[in-house]
């Protein structure tokens, strides 16, 4: 036999059992599940196909160093409407799914040890909105003023 052919068949099934290291499947590690939804516009023929979806934890308040970075979701809303989010701890966590222009939703969702899956219901896209005014500071102040409403 053939020395090249006789090492390729000797490494064969070594580098067959080092590239599959998920055989027996699973979404995650233990205590994660894998949380599924869909969302709709108020006309429920429409979707907010590659609206981004994120994972916040339950008691999320926004970084303010990071105002004006770009946010990488955790998924995207597909063409039904439809997103999954995979490996998502256990805990309380909020959803944001926001397309970016005028409509968000916020869906709270908890991660039990025993859930491998969480199917959310349905959801309806809501208008956004803006809060605009004035703060009266002392004259002296230089410091910033960061409000978020939940």
């Amino acid at each position: 036999m053939n020395p090249i052919l006789r090492i390729t068949a000797l490494l064969l099934p070594l580098l067959l059992l080092a590239c599959s290291t998920h055989i027996t499947g699973g979404i995650g590690h233990e205590g994660e599940a894998r949380v599924a939804g869909r969302v709709v516009y108020d006309n429920a023929d429409t979707v907010p196909a590659g609206a981004a979806v994120y994972l916040h934890d339950a008691l999320f308040t926004s970084d303010t160093t990071s105002l004006g970075k770009e946010r990488i979701p955790d998924a995207l809303v597909d063409d039904s409407g439809c997103f999954i989010i995979d490996s998502v701890p256990r805990g309380r966590h909020v959803l944001e799914i926001n397309d970016g222009k005028s409509r968000a939703a916020c869906i709270r969702v908890e991660v039990t040890a025993e859930a491998a899956k969480v199917n959310l219901p349905p959801d309806t896209m809501r208008p956004t909105g803006a809060i605009r005014g004035k703060l009266m500071l002392q004259s002296d102040s230089a410091s910033s003023i960061f409000v978020q409403i939940f």
